[in-house]
């Protein structure tokens, strides 16, 4: 009897032994070579220790990606506000020279002013959208929500671009939307969409090319708005990229020497994000290229049972 149980203790030992190995093999090969003891919890407490490490390390990289992120936010914000009122000046006092308001000025000067007035108004809108972005990233944005008739939005987005669309012979005959859809959106800011991706399709269609708008409710929850045009169109690498901040496709930001810097389409699609809506594109290179806005439908503008 004492013989059997000699045996069995030791074949035991022996499986433990073995299971013991196997253990501190699977360590090494899994924990980056971190060996453990033969009763494992010191080599268990180093590797611990050392994701401990690694983990706090993260942390404050990430702490300090944080606050570099929102320092480069407030700068944009403090730059954009400060640009705005010398802006201002520049452009009011461009515009009464242009009026004559002290007399009347020769024809070189007034060439020069309206030159002045030209950048004032682009850098002014340049801070506009600057500011706009900021406010966007760090959540301080203020919707102001209401009702508008989307006919009545697409209407006031395309008397904003009429001038532009007549003077570089681009249709925009079909830039009109018949319904009585309703949208609970902040209007200023849906017109603001709508008119940044009216703008964009006029400036990348080649003259004697068509802009239209094309219109659709999804699920008797939103309105689907393509704005599409007959343009240079946009590689499909780059049909999500141009949605980033600052970003500008190659072959669109050569087209008519755009002095744009790649924030409208960024602005839009997360102003459209917080009115519960989105922004997508769809492209073919030459072909042209549609851009869906989808917004919100007010209930009262869904079809009642008969």
């Amino acid at each position: 009897m004492d013989i059997r149980i000699s045996v069995q203790r030791i074949r035991r030992k022996g499986r433990g032994e073995a299971l013991k190995q196997s253990f501190e093999q699977r360590m090494r090969d899994g924990a980056g070579g971190v060996p453990v003891s033969a009763h494992g919890s010191p080599g268990i407490n180093a590797l611990v220790a050392s994701l401990q490490r690694r983990n706090e390390a993260l942390s404050s990289a990430l702490a300090r990606a944080h606050r570099a992120e929102q320092a480069r936010l407030a700068f944009l914000a403090m730059v954009s506000h400060e640009l705005r009122t010398p802006l201002s000046a520049v452009t009011g006092f461009s515009d009464a020279a242009l009026r004559a308001v002290r007399g009347p000025l020769p024809e070189p000067y007034r060439e020069y002013f309206a030159a002045i007035r030209g950048v004032g108004e682009h850098l002014q809108s340049l801070a506009d959208d600057l500011l706009d972005l900021t406010r966007l990233e760090v959540g301080s944005f203020a919707l102001e929500p209401g009702i508008i008739a989307a006919e009545r939005l697409v209407a006031e987005a395309r008397a904003m671009v009429t001038s532009t669309a007549e003077r570089d012979g681009i249709n925009i005959a079909a830039v009109a939307l018949a319904g009585e859809w309703l949208l609970r959106v902040d209007p200023m800011r849906a017109r603001q969409i709508l008119v940044n991706l009216l703008a964009n399709a006029v400036k990348f269609t080649p003259r004697d090319g068509a802009v239209g708008i094309d219109a659709a409710p999804i699920a008797g929850q939103f309105l689907a708005i393509t704005v599409w045009d007959t343009g240079i169109g946009i590689a499909i690498e780059e049909q999500e990229r141009i949605f980033d901040a600052f970003h500008q496709a190659p072959d669109r930001a050569a087209r008519r020497g755009d002095k744009g810097v790649g924030l409208g389409l960024a602005i839009a699609r997360q102003l459209a994000r917080a009115m519960g809506g989105e922004i997508t594109v769809s492209s073919v290179p030459g072909k042209g290229s549609r851009f869906t806005v989808r917004l919100p439908l007010e209930s009262t503008s869904l079809p009642t049972a008969a």
